[in-house]
């Protein structure tokens, strides 16, 4: 039996990508006629099928993110996404005024009214070498709560830390 890697799609995850399945299913040289037959009669087989494209799926959507962050109420973490290694930014700020889930704070660090300096900032910064494959802990961060960023987010971060 198949032993998936990610984790299997949602109906709704599906159902946008019923062309690909059906592609999918025609380059393991399965009919519409087979996979209804298939559904019917070997679930297991179905599901086994579903399982792979489902992490096919996500390989390629993780394998396209690059830059990630994890947004707390006192500090902010972003990941570069290299081949080998994550590089690690982290941002903490322990003033009750300022929150980074609060759009208005962010916004009033990038156009330069409050500084870091007048928010005692903390700023570090490391490599972290995978301790699995790339994408398996993409998957992991993601589930953790990160969310994707823009390459364009992640060098407008790295520049406000680095002044």
């Amino acid at each position: 039996m198949y032993q998936i890697k990610y984790r299997l799609l949602t109906e709704d995850e599906q159902s946008h990508l019923s062309q690909e399945f059906i592609h999918y299913l025609a380059s393991n040289s399965i009919t519409g006629e087979d996979w209804e037959s298939i559904k019917q009669n070997k679930q297991e087989e179905a599901q086994e099928h579903f399982a792979i494209f489902s992490d096919m799926v996500m390989e390629g959507a993780i394998e396209n993110i690059h830059y990630i962050e994890l947004k707390k109420e006192d500090s902010i973490q972003l990941m570069a996404c290299l081949k080998e290694e994550a590089r690690i930014l982290q941002l903490d700020i322990k003033v009750d005024s300022f929150s980074f889930l609060n759009a208005q704070d962010i916004q009033s660090l990038a156009d330069g009214s409050s500084s870091l300096d007048s928010l005692n900032a903390k700023i570090f910064s490391s490599d972290l070498k995978y301790p699995t494959d790339r994408n398996l802990f993409i998957f992991s961060m993601l589930n953790q709560g990160y969310q994707p960023v823009s390459k364009a987010y992640w060098n407008n971060f790295n520049t406000l830390v680095k002044k």
